[in-house]
Protein backbone atom coordinates (compact mmCIF):
# COMPACT_ATOMS: atom_id res chain seq x y z
CA UNK A 1 0.00 0.00 0.00
CA UNK A 2 1.34 3.26 -0.82
CA UNK A 3 0.00 7.21 -1.03
CA UNK A 4 1.06 10.33 -2.42
CA UNK A 5 0.43 13.36 -2.15
CA UNK A 6 1.50 16.74 -4.43
CA UNK A 7 1.03 20.32 -3.37
CA UNK A 8 1.86 23.21 -5.30
CA UNK A 9 0.64 26.19 -6.31
CA UNK A 10 -2.20 25.62 -8.54
CA UNK A 11 -2.26 21.74 -8.59
CA UNK A 12 -3.25 19.31 -5.71
CA UNK A 13 -2.75 15.81 -6.33
CA UNK A 14 -4.00 12.54 -3.84
CA UNK A 15 -3.26 9.18 -5.35
CA UNK A 16 -3.98 5.94 -3.09
CA UNK A 17 -2.57 2.33 -4.05
CA UNK A 18 -1.60 -0.84 -3.65
CA UNK A 19 0.07 -3.93 -5.97
CA UNK A 20 0.94 -7.15 -5.24
CA UNK A 21 4.30 -8.61 -6.73
CA UNK A 22 3.44 -12.01 -7.00
CA UNK A 23 1.19 -14.23 -9.55
CA UNK A 24 -0.35 -11.69 -12.27
CA UNK A 25 0.64 -8.57 -9.97
CA UNK A 26 -2.96 -7.61 -8.53
CA UNK A 27 -2.82 -3.71 -8.03
CA UNK A 28 -5.39 -0.86 -7.75
CA UNK A 29 -4.91 2.58 -8.02
CA UNK A 30 -6.92 5.99 -7.04
CA UNK A 31 -5.58 9.37 -7.77
CA UNK A 32 -7.81 12.95 -7.69
CA UNK A 33 -6.33 15.99 -9.31
CA UNK A 34 -7.17 19.37 -8.73
CA UNK A 35 -5.61 22.04 -10.98
CA UNK A 36 -6.76 26.16 -10.65
CA UNK A 37 -4.75 27.47 -13.82
CA UNK A 38 -8.01 27.43 -15.70
CA UNK A 39 -10.75 27.77 -12.68
CA UNK A 40 -11.61 24.51 -10.93
CA UNK A 41 -10.10 21.20 -12.61
CA UNK A 42 -11.06 18.04 -11.12
CA UNK A 43 -9.94 14.46 -12.73
CA UNK A 44 -10.49 11.41 -11.12
CA UNK A 45 -8.93 8.37 -12.29
CA UNK A 46 -8.99 4.60 -11.27
CA UNK A 47 -7.06 1.46 -12.45
CA UNK A 48 -7.58 -2.05 -11.58
CA UNK A 49 -6.56 -5.09 -12.50
CA UNK A 50 -3.89 -7.32 -13.16
CA UNK A 51 -0.60 -6.16 -14.56
CA UNK A 52 0.46 -9.38 -16.42
CA UNK A 53 -3.52 -9.74 -16.97
CA UNK A 54 -6.21 -6.93 -17.69
CA UNK A 55 -6.16 -3.03 -16.43
CA UNK A 56 -9.64 -1.57 -16.34
CA UNK A 57 -9.48 2.13 -16.51
CA UNK A 58 -11.63 4.81 -15.57
CA UNK A 59 -10.71 8.59 -16.10
CA UNK A 60 -13.62 11.06 -15.03
CA UNK A 61 -12.73 14.77 -15.91
CA UNK A 62 -14.18 18.50 -15.69
CA UNK A 63 -12.66 22.06 -16.00
CA UNK A 64 -10.83 22.77 -19.90
CA UNK A 65 -12.95 19.93 -20.89
CA UNK A 66 -16.31 17.33 -19.29
CA UNK A 67 -15.20 14.08 -20.78
CA UNK A 68 -14.88 10.23 -19.58
CA UNK A 69 -12.68 8.07 -20.54
CA UNK A 70 -13.02 3.87 -19.66
CA UNK A 71 -11.99 0.71 -20.91
CA UNK A 72 -9.07 -1.90 -20.50
CA UNK A 73 -5.85 -2.30 -21.21
CA UNK A 74 -4.57 -6.21 -21.73
CA UNK A 75 -1.21 -7.47 -20.73
CA UNK A 76 0.17 -4.05 -19.89
CA UNK A 77 3.65 -5.37 -19.02
CA UNK A 78 4.54 -7.10 -22.67
CA UNK A 79 2.54 -6.77 -25.31
CA UNK A 80 0.19 -4.13 -24.69
CA UNK A 81 -3.86 -4.20 -26.43
CA UNK A 82 -6.41 -1.43 -25.70
CA UNK A 83 -10.31 -1.39 -25.84
CA UNK A 84 -11.00 1.99 -24.75
CA UNK A 85 -13.92 4.99 -25.09
CA UNK A 86 -13.45 8.57 -24.52
CA UNK A 87 -16.73 11.04 -24.82
CA UNK A 88 -15.92 14.77 -24.09
CA UNK A 89 -19.40 16.25 -23.40
CA UNK A 90 -18.16 20.08 -23.24
CA UNK A 91 -15.17 22.93 -23.78
CA UNK A 92 -14.09 25.45 -21.46
CA UNK A 93 -13.93 27.66 -24.26
CA UNK A 94 -12.69 30.07 -22.39
CA UNK A 95 -9.72 28.04 -21.20
CA UNK A 96 -8.83 27.28 -25.19
CA UNK A 97 -9.11 30.54 -26.05
CA UNK A 98 -12.47 29.51 -28.56
CA UNK A 99 -15.21 32.05 -29.37
CA UNK A 100 -18.31 31.82 -27.48
CA UNK A 101 -20.51 30.37 -29.79
CA UNK A 102 -17.94 27.04 -30.71
CA UNK A 103 -19.58 24.04 -29.13
CA UNK A 104 -17.77 20.32 -29.75
CA UNK A 105 -18.76 17.26 -28.66
CA UNK A 106 -17.72 13.77 -29.59
CA UNK A 107 -17.12 9.91 -29.05
CA UNK A 108 -14.03 7.89 -29.94
CA UNK A 109 -12.87 4.23 -29.66
CA UNK A 110 -9.40 2.86 -29.61
CA UNK A 111 -9.35 -0.96 -30.55
CA UNK A 112 -6.00 -3.33 -30.79
CA UNK A 113 -2.48 -3.12 -30.60
CA UNK A 114 0.43 0.08 -30.53
CA UNK A 115 1.85 -2.25 -33.48
CA UNK A 116 -2.41 -2.35 -35.16
CA UNK A 117 -4.85 -0.13 -33.97
CA UNK A 118 -8.52 0.81 -34.94
CA UNK A 119 -9.63 4.38 -34.17
CA UNK A 120 -13.34 5.57 -34.54
CA UNK A 121 -14.04 9.42 -33.80
CA UNK A 122 -17.56 10.50 -34.27
CA UNK A 123 -17.80 14.47 -33.45
CA UNK A 124 -20.82 17.52 -33.44
CA UNK A 125 -19.21 21.14 -34.09
CA UNK A 126 -21.59 24.12 -33.89
CA UNK A 127 -20.72 27.36 -34.62
CA UNK A 128 -22.92 31.00 -35.54
CA UNK A 129 -20.51 30.73 -38.52
CA UNK A 130 -20.67 27.36 -40.11
CA UNK A 131 -23.73 26.02 -38.37
CA UNK A 132 -23.99 21.79 -37.25
CA UNK A 133 -21.09 20.12 -38.63
CA UNK A 134 -21.09 16.60 -37.95
CA UNK A 135 -17.49 14.69 -38.34
CA UNK A 136 -16.56 10.69 -38.28
CA UNK A 137 -12.79 10.46 -37.77
CA UNK A 138 -11.64 6.41 -38.93
CA UNK A 139 -7.99 5.63 -38.75
CA UNK A 140 -6.35 2.13 -38.63
CA UNK A 141 -2.75 2.13 -38.05
CA UNK A 142 0.34 1.54 -35.92
CA UNK A 143 3.51 3.64 -34.32
CA UNK A 144 5.30 3.76 -38.18
CA UNK A 145 2.36 4.79 -39.82
CA UNK A 146 -1.31 5.52 -40.90
CA UNK A 147 -2.60 2.20 -42.84
CA UNK A 148 -5.94 4.38 -43.71
CA UNK A 149 -7.44 6.91 -42.76
CA UNK A 150 -10.82 8.61 -43.49
CA UNK A 151 -12.31 12.10 -42.35
CA UNK A 152 -16.05 12.77 -43.59
CA UNK A 153 -17.37 16.22 -42.36
CA UNK A 154 -20.59 17.29 -43.29
CA UNK A 155 -21.52 20.86 -44.50
CA UNK A 156 -25.39 21.64 -44.69
CA UNK A 157 -25.97 17.83 -44.61
CA UNK A 158 -23.04 17.24 -47.91
CA UNK A 159 -20.16 15.60 -47.62
CA UNK A 160 -16.62 16.70 -47.77
CA UNK A 161 -14.36 13.56 -47.47
CA UNK A 162 -10.64 13.87 -46.98
CA UNK A 163 -8.77 10.09 -47.60
CA UNK A 164 -5.40 9.34 -47.26
CA UNK A 165 -2.34 7.37 -45.69
CA UNK A 166 1.17 8.18 -44.39
CA UNK A 167 4.24 6.66 -43.51
CA UNK A 168 6.94 8.47 -40.88
CA UNK A 169 9.51 5.60 -40.39
CA UNK A 170 11.81 4.71 -41.95
CA UNK A 171 10.89 8.25 -43.74
CA UNK A 172 8.26 10.40 -44.61
CA UNK A 173 5.57 9.65 -47.42
CA UNK A 174 2.07 10.44 -47.43
CA UNK A 175 -0.56 10.59 -49.87
CA UNK A 176 -3.66 12.58 -49.65
CA UNK A 177 -7.22 12.97 -51.63
CA UNK A 178 -9.79 15.97 -51.06
CA UNK A 179 -13.16 15.53 -52.11
CA UNK A 180 -16.58 16.79 -52.43
CA UNK A 181 -20.13 16.82 -54.00
CA UNK A 182 -21.93 19.52 -55.68
CA UNK A 183 -23.54 21.84 -52.75
CA UNK A 184 -24.89 24.98 -52.33
CA UNK A 185 -23.60 28.18 -50.65
CA UNK A 186 -24.49 27.59 -47.01
CA UNK A 187 -23.67 30.41 -44.38
CA UNK A 188 -19.99 31.40 -44.48
CA UNK A 189 -19.43 28.27 -47.22
CA UNK A 190 -19.05 28.95 -50.51
CA UNK A 191 -20.74 26.75 -52.95
CA UNK A 192 -19.26 24.18 -54.42
CA UNK A 193 -19.74 22.85 -57.93
CA UNK A 194 -16.26 20.55 -58.11
CA UNK A 195 -13.92 19.73 -55.27
CA UNK A 196 -10.70 16.91 -56.65
CA UNK A 197 -7.56 17.40 -55.32
CA UNK A 198 -4.72 14.79 -54.54
CA UNK A 199 -1.63 15.29 -52.47
CA UNK A 200 1.33 12.84 -52.95
CA UNK A 201 4.39 13.97 -51.03
CA UNK A 202 7.65 12.61 -49.23
CA UNK A 203 9.96 14.19 -46.82
CA UNK A 204 12.02 15.92 -50.04
CA UNK A 205 9.27 16.98 -52.30
CA UNK A 206 5.35 17.20 -52.46
CA UNK A 207 2.92 17.44 -55.76
CA UNK A 208 -0.77 18.81 -55.02
CA UNK A 209 -2.86 18.18 -58.53
CA UNK A 210 -6.63 18.60 -59.17
CA UNK A 211 -9.58 20.45 -59.94
CA UNK A 212 -11.36 23.43 -57.30
CA UNK A 213 -14.46 25.40 -58.70
CA UNK A 214 -16.59 27.57 -56.08
CA UNK A 215 -19.00 30.20 -56.14
CA UNK A 216 -21.47 32.00 -54.10
CA UNK A 217 -24.98 33.82 -54.97
CA UNK A 218 -24.22 37.10 -53.53
CA UNK A 219 -20.86 37.42 -54.81
CA UNK A 220 -19.15 38.42 -51.64
CA UNK A 221 -16.72 34.90 -52.95
CA UNK A 222 -15.73 35.44 -56.91
CA UNK A 223 -16.56 32.47 -58.93
CA UNK A 224 -13.77 30.29 -59.68
CA UNK A 225 -12.98 27.60 -62.15
CA UNK A 226 -9.28 26.21 -61.66
CA UNK A 227 -7.12 23.70 -61.89
CA UNK A 228 -3.86 23.11 -60.06
CA UNK A 229 -0.78 21.86 -59.97
CA UNK A 230 1.47 22.66 -56.94
CA UNK A 231 5.35 21.25 -56.58
CA UNK A 232 7.15 21.85 -53.48
CA UNK A 233 9.80 21.18 -51.70
CA UNK A 234 10.39 21.72 -47.72
CA UNK A 235 11.85 25.12 -48.85
CA UNK A 236 10.73 26.24 -52.22
CA UNK A 237 7.35 26.16 -53.43
CA UNK A 238 6.34 26.61 -57.49
CA UNK A 239 2.25 27.18 -57.80
CA UNK A 240 1.17 26.23 -61.06
CA UNK A 241 -2.67 26.84 -61.66
CA UNK A 242 -4.83 28.44 -64.21
CA UNK A 243 -8.52 29.15 -65.19
CA UNK A 244 -10.58 26.95 -66.86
Amino acid sequence: MYSLFVDSFDTHITSDGRVNTKGKYPFSLTSKITNKQYGEEVVYMTLRGELKDIVWVSVQGQGIADFMLSGNISHLLSNPSFNTELTVNKLNNKALQLPDDVELTFDSSLIGTLDNYHLVTKAKTYSNAIGDVPVEVTVQGSLSALDTMKVVARVNNKPITLTGKAKWQPDLDYQLSVVSDSMPPFRQFPGITKLDVNVVGNDKTYQAKGDISIYSNDGSIPASDMVLDIIGTPTKLLLISRQR
